[in-house]
């Protein structure tokens, strides 16, 4: 009878832990929730809308903290020397206010400069040792993650216009791994869980991990890349990690970027070693390239034009006149010009007017040439029948001369 007993309670004791761990299985299932074709499309706009709806931030921002770089040869491969980079920290400052942005890094080389992205809502200035770029605004945030670094990946999903923050990367998914770009064969799912998406693509040569947390702002944490295609060696991940300011809004803290492309493995980090929000004080005018005290000898090369305006720093006295003509109406056939004097102006656009008149003129023109080659070959033709006939006249003259004295 106690041995019954005991048998009873040993299989009472296995029936609880199974149903306990069924019922934990079940309860798992139901915490998260799997999304493909259109259904998966919905979500990502959901997640765009969310990263949108967390920026700008208000209040002011300031960010300290340092960066590393490291790059060497993949195990069993060979790499330029150029391509080697010794690990080295260096500092970095990101100020943050109603939109406008600010980041500066120390560069390696030379020892004492430092690199300068701003952000004005006008246009983005970058501004490094002895070079000024002038970029439109209307390419913002393409510009600004480009130039900014590892700060401008830790809001990218892939090395792409199209994928360069989480808004645009969740509206772009669908185009290229649901839609008539599509890798044959590939899945595409997106999944939630206690808040936090999981986006994943997988195909024969390709496999692409987003994670996004709705927690942190709809924030990037995770992105892990991988392609197996011959000509396309490159694997990476990159983990971001975010705190909380005094007011509440979740900020970078630390990136960590690792991987292979090509033969060269790298690692990349940021640490954010202090942060400051709220009311700091922050005025406007360290957003303006007016702040940076350009030198004179500095090249500015303002791609706000088509074609670009290159030209140094100390040539134009008054750079307003500059920003007067980036608001002008210029035409297509005209190009901004500076003249030897300073003054900034228009003309014509002559390679677009003579590329428009081929356009324009199409096969005639191209008869021209042609008709033109076949008068200097008459004219050749000629010159050697010339050349001929007066060469027989000669030997005439000579035979006839040899018969008299003969």
């Amino acid at each position: 009878m106690k041995g019954t007993c005991l048998w009873f309670g040993h299989l009472a004791l296995v029936c609880a832990v199974f149903l306990w761990l069924t019922g934990a299985a079940v309860a798992a299932d139901e915490g998260q929730r799997t999304w493909t074709g259109q259904e998966a499309v919905e979500i990502l706009e959901h997640i765009a809308a969310g990263y949108e709806a967390n920026r700008p931030r208000e209040g002011q921002l300031h960010l300290s903290g340092r960066l590393y770089w490291e790059q060497h040869a993949e195990e069993g491969r060979e790499i330029p020397p150029e391509k080697v980079k010794e690990g080295q920290w260096v500092d970095f400052d990101y100020y943050e206010s109603e939109g406008k942005r600010r980041y500066e890094e120390e560069v390696r080389l030379p020892k004492g400069k430092r690199k300068y992205v701003l952000d004005d809502n006008e246009k983005i200035a970058v501004f490094a040792v002895n070079t000024l770029g002038l970029y439109p605004i209307e390419n913002e945030e393409d510009s600004w993650v480009t130039k900014t670094g590892i700060l401008g990946d830790s809001q990218r999903v892939i090395r792409s216009s199209e994928f360069n923050n989480v808004a645009r990367a969740m509206r772009n998914f669908g185009k290229y791994f649901l839609g008539d770009k599509a890798e044959a064969g590939g899945t595409f799912t997106v999944t939630e869980d206690e808040g936090v998406y999981r986006v994943k693509y997988m195909s024969e040569h390709y496999s692409l991990e987003t994670v996004i947390d709705s927690r942190k702002g709809f924030n990037l944490v995770e992105v892990t890349s991988i392609s197996t295609h011959p000509r396309i060696d490159v694997r990476y991940k990159m983990e971001c990690q975010y705190d909380q300011d005094s007011t509440g809004e979740w900020v970078l803290a630390r990136v960590l970027r690792t991987g292979v492309e090509r033969g060269v493995a790298f690692t990349k980090e940021l640490e954010v070693t202090e942060m400051g929000s709220g009311d700091l004080g922050l005025s406007d005018e360290i957003f303006e390239v007016e702040s940076l005290d350009i030198p004179r000898d500095v090249y500015i090369d303002d791609y706000r034009f088509s074609p670009p305006l290159s030209f140094k720093r100390g040539s134009v006295p008054d750079l307003s006149n500059v920003e007067e003509l980036v608001d002008a109406d210029i035409d297509v056939t005209e190009v901004a010009t500076i003249d030897g004097e300073g003054e900034v102006g228009v003309s014509d656009h002559e390679a677009f007017v003579e590329h428009q008149q081929e356009a324009d003129n199409g096969p005639a023109d191209a008869a021209a040439p042609a008709a033109e080659s076949a008068g200097y070959a008459w004219l050749v033709i000629l010159a050697l029948a010339a050349v001929v006939a007066v060469g027989l006249l000669m030997v005439l003259r000579r035979r006839s001369g040899g018969g008299g004295r003969e």
